[in-house]
């Protein structure tokens, strides 16, 4: 299975939207460093496809208030993929990103949080 980043999304403050940065250090067994969602441990980075992006952005719930604009990072993603059927990967998988970076699934899923605007 072979698919690609598209978007490495960063912030170092909570507070603040996810933005698209040109590149990213990973840190192993601590996630994308300096961004404030790496979670040490069991989950590091997150993943979501361009592909679901894009079919959320088409949702009627959403808005062209900037709180319902969904682009890459409006999930709080580390690494938006693209072209990889990310339905397809199990708990355990290991993808290979580039010629020397390996991450390994150990969750899927995700839930919007609290006061998500599009629930």
């Amino acid at each position: 299975m072979n698919g690609k980043i598209a978007c490495i999304n960063f912030t170092p403050d909570k507070k603040e939207q996810k933005k698209q940065v040109a590149s990213g250090n990973l840190i192993k067994d601590i996630g994308l460093e300096g961004d404030a969602y790496n979670k040490p441990l069991k989950r590091q980075i997150s993943l979501i496809s361009a592909e679901l992006i894009r079919e959320q952005a088409e949702c009627p719930r959403t808005g062209t208030e900037p709180e319902f604009i969904v682009k890459p990072g409006s999930f709080k993603e580390t690494l938006t993929t693209e072209s990889l059927d990310l339905s397809k990967i199990k708990i355990g998988d290991i993808l290979k990103i580039g010629d020397t970076v390996k991450i390994q699934i150990t969750e899927k899923g995700m839930t919007c949080w609290e006061f998500c605007p599009l629930n």
